[in-house]
Order: C-alpha cells, then structure tokens, then sequence
C-alpha cells in the first residue's frame, strides 16, 4: 500500500468486530514500531502486548479520564489487543508507524492517552516508574457502529454530524507558517485570517 495514501486514509476506529490476529501479523506490528525514528537513535520505548480478554475488559471498565467520561467514545473492550506504549513522549511516533501498518493490513486503531494509568499499571505489573505514554487499539473495524459512536460524547445526534469525511481538517493556512511567524505558507483565501477558527476538523 503506498504510504501517503495511508497517512490520507487512516482515521480512528472506535468500535471492532471479533477477531484473533494471527501471531505473525502482530510481530510485522511491533517490528514497524520498532523502526521508528527517535533522537539520537536512543529508542526510548517498550511495548506491552495485551490480548487478554478479561485485562481488555477491565481495562476498558476503569474508564476514561479524558473527554468528559465515558468509555463509549472508543469500544476498546471489543479490539483484538491493546498495545502499550512505554517511556518517553517519542512513544507516538512508534505508535502512528503502529497504526499506519495496521491500516495496511485491513486494521483498524484508536490512539488511546486519557485512561486510568494507575490501575492499569496495577493490574498489568507495570512498575511505577515506568511511564505510559499511550495504547493503541487494534482490530477489526466495525464501520457502521464506529462512525455512530465516534459522536456519543457530543450533545449532537449522529444525523446532525455525520458524514464525517477524512478530508475535514484544518487547512494548511491555518497550520502553517513561511520563514517568519504569521508569513503565510499558502495564500489564504480573500477576506480571511489566520486566527480564524475552523470547526468539525477530524479527532485523532
């Protein structure tokens, strides 16, 4: 698959199917994470592998910390395994070369950063001074459920938000700036400025 189609294409699953990911599948995973870029080459990584069905759904029952509560922004309980990210912030970049790897095989991820790290070092064996940066979710894509519950934590019905096109992002004239800050990148658009607010950019 090529690459830039892939970084386009991917978007966050929030709802997956049953399904066991054959072993060799999740070694090809953790070896695209594994050749992440990092400073220095100094990979300040770790990953734990959980595709325990009973720690999945513990897990997923000590619920969000983020994004006003509620677990049901992202059916984790239901991926074919999580994926923990250890040490430094550089965590991510191991983790987009998880997801976009994942797409690549048919799999769909959610990035996960707000849930309850204390517990979940508990009941993992993490000791604590290890820091979890992140999980990434990987399974099946339930595509009709995932679209619906991408939307349960807003005061909007479904019909009021979706379709929900990949292409809904911030345009590069609100993003980016050319050799001095506040020098336009791309030309903007007659009338508007930079501090313009963009609504319905895609999450994650």
């Amino acid at each position: 698959m090529d690459v830039i189609e892939a970084i386009l294409n991917r978007k966050s699953i929030r709802c997956f199917e049953p399904y066991t990911i054959p072993e060799e599948e999740v070694k090809l995973l953790l070896e695209c994470a594994r050749f992440a870029p990092s400073g220095g080459n100094g990979q300040p990584w770790e990953f734990l592998v959980v595709d325990d069905r009973d720690d999945i759904s513990q897990i997923y029952d000590f619920g969000w910390t983020a994004y006003g509560g509620g677990s049901n922004i992202c059916r984790f309980g239901e991926a074919s395994l999580l994926v923990f990210f250890l040490g430094s912030a550089q965590c991510y970049l191991a983790a987009e070369n998880l997801a976009l790897a994942a797409y690549g095989l048919g799999y769909g991820t959610c990035m996960i950063g707000g849930f309850d790290r204390k517990k979940t070092k508990a009941l993992l064996g993490i000791p604590e001074k290890k820091s979890i940066q992140l999980f990434v979710a990987v399974g099946v894509a339930d595509e009709e459920r995932s679209n619906k519950a991408r939307f349960t934590a807003t005061d909007k019905p479904p019909a009021e938000v979706l379709p929900y096109p990949p292409e809904a992002r911030k345009p590069l004239e609100d993003l980016v700036h050319h050799g001095k800050y506040g020098t336009p990148f791309v030309e903007l658009e007659p009338g508007r400025t930079r501090a313009r607010v963009v609504g319905g950019f895609r999450s994650c």
